[in-house]
C-alpha cells in the first residue's frame, strides 16, 4: 500500500544519499504521450550522466526517482534523487546536470534531511496522486542497480500488549519508550489496528494493538 511504499522509498533515500547530493526535476517541452515514451528519455539522460560521472570523476551514478503526471493537464515530470561524486565540486556538477537535459528544463536542489530523514519526500513523491497510475499499472519508483537495502528489524517484543495500549492511550511517551533502545531517540509514535468507539472506549479485537515507532541514532561523540 502508499504507506509501506513510502516507508521503503524514504528508508532508500536514507540508506544511499546524503545532503551533498541533489534532487533533480526534469519536465519536457514538448511531453510525451505516454509513460514507456517518458521512460525512454529519462535513461537517455541518466545514461549521459553516468558516462558524464565515469570519464570525468570515475565514480558511478546512484540514482532513484518518481515520474508523475500531472492530474490537471496529464503532463509527464520527474524527480531523480542522485548522487553527487566530488561535493568540492558540486555547484559544477549541478549545471552539469540541468545541461544534459536536452528535452525541456532541468532544475537541482540540495538534498535536506531532517531527524526523520527524507520522509517527507518520500510521502509527497510516492503517495503524491500525480504518481503514473496509467497504462493498466502503478510504476512507484526507478532505481540504479547496487543500492544499499534498507536494514528491516523483526519484531523483538520489548513492548507488550498492555503497554502498547499505554502508548494509545497516552500514558506512555516517547521519552518513557528510549531506554528500550539505547543509544537511540524515539522521535515518534503512530499507534494502529484499532478503532476508537463512540463512548472514547478503544476497541482491540478487530485488528489487535500495534504501534509503529521511528528512531534516530544519535551521533557519538568524541
Amino acid at each position: 500500500n502508499d504507506f509501506h511504499a513510502q516507508e521503503k522509498f524514504r528508508m532508500l533515500i536514507d540508506n544511499n544519499f546524503c545532503e551533498n547530493d541533489v534532487e533533480v526535476q526534469l519536465s519536457f517541452d514538448d511531453p510525451p504521450e505516454t509513460y514507456d515514451e517518458c521512460l525512454g528519455y529519462i535513461q537517455k539522460y541518466l545514461r549521459r550522466v553516468r558516462t558524464y560521472y565515469g570519464k570525468d570523476f570515475n565514480a558511478k551514478l546512484k540514482y532513484v526517482g518518481v515520474i508523475e503526471k500531472g492530474i490537471r493537464l496529464g503532463k509527464f515530470h520527474a524527480h531523480i534523487t542522485m548522487s553527487i561524486p566530488d561535493p568540492v565540486h558540486r555547484g559544477k556538477i549541478r549545471e552539469k546536470l540541468e545541461e544534459l537535459w536536452e528535452y525541456g528544463t532541468a532544475r537541482t536542489f540540495r538534498l535536506e534531511f531532517n531527524e526523520e530523514g527524507m520522509r517527507g519526500m518520500a510521502k509527497y513523491l510516492v503517495c503524491n496522486p500525480d504518481k503514473p497510475e496509467v497504462e493498466g499499472r502503478v510504476k512507484r519508483w526507478i532505481q540504479s542497480r547496487g543500492l544499499k537495502r534498507p536494514k528491516v528489524s523483526e519484531r523483538t517484543g520489548r513492548i507488550s500488549i498492555e503497554k502498547t495500549r499505554k502508548i494509545i492511550s497516552g500514558h506512555i511517551t516517547e521519552r518513557d519508550l528510549e531506554p528500550l533502545y539505547p543509544g537511540y531517540t524515539v522521535i515518534r509514535i503512530e499507534p494502529y489496528g484499532f478503532k476508537k468507539e463512540y463512548n472514547g472506549n478503544l476497541d482491540y479485537t478487530q485488528d489487535g494493538a500495534y504501534v509503529r515507532l521511528y528512531l534516530c541514532k544519535r551521533e557519538r561523540r568524541l
